[in-house]
């Protein structure tokens, strides 16, 4: 495929010229960027689940289990 200008040869042809953002380059001057709330939900979200089912978890192995987290009975004496 020589001379035709096509993808093989690395070059992008005539008319496929990429945009502001493309490529990794950061959101252009349009700011095509997910913004700063929906980021903050994206990085804040997971760790915020778990620990929130964490506690529920907790909650319901005191109430319906009578098992509590402080430490093992053994060794309260040793303080």
């Amino acid at each position: 495929m020589t001379g035709h200008g096509g993808y093989g040869n690395g070059r992008v042809p005539r008319g496929h010229r990429p945009g502001p953002g493309a490529y990794g380059h950061g959101p252009g001057p349009g700011g095509h960027g997910l913004g700063l709330q929906l980021g903050v939900v994206f990085i804040l979200g997971a760790p915020v689940t778990l620990t929130a089912l964490g506690l529920l978890e907790t909650r319901r192995l005191r109430r319906h289990h009578g098992v509590r987290l402080r430490g093992h009975p053994l060794t309260h004496g040793a303080r």
